[in-house]
């Protein structure tokens, strides 16, 4: 690696240049559509309910988004990861509530249309 104002080179390790003393190193940018990501799959793990899916799918496209920059500017890609798996998993328990929750309607529908009015009073 080289130093960026005087062009000496210098260890990779280094985070101050050796020769004019200034600072070199890694960019510690950090990755904010990770932490994006991250957040609202939380949030969407932890919520229930139709208008709570739009964060699960937004979880889903910025930890995308997050991981993509992670690769490209060499950022930190943990949350980025974490949210991606939360948003997928709040998503597939979304459809499992659904699946479920029609099964159980289609259920009480037959109970009622067979106990209920299916006596005669």
């Amino acid at each position: 690696m080289y130093c960026s104002h005087c062009g000496k080179e210098i260890d990779d390790d280094a985070v101050i240049c050796p020769k004019c003393g200034c600072k070199v190193g890694k960019n510690k940018e950090s990755n904010v559509m990770g932490l994006l990501g991250f957040i609202f799959s939380l949030v969407a793990l932890f919520s229930a309910g139709i208008p709570f899916i739009s964060f699960g799918i937004a979880g889903l496209v910025l930890s995308i988004i997050g991981m993509v920059n992670a690769k490209k500017k060499s950022l930190k890609k943990g949350l980025a990861i974490t949210g991606l798996v939360l948003s997928i998993i709040s998503i597939c328990g979304f459809i499992l509530q659904l699946v479920f929750s029609f099964f159980a309607i289609s259920y009480f529908e037959e109970f009622f249309d067979y106990y209920i009015t299916g006596l005669e009073l």
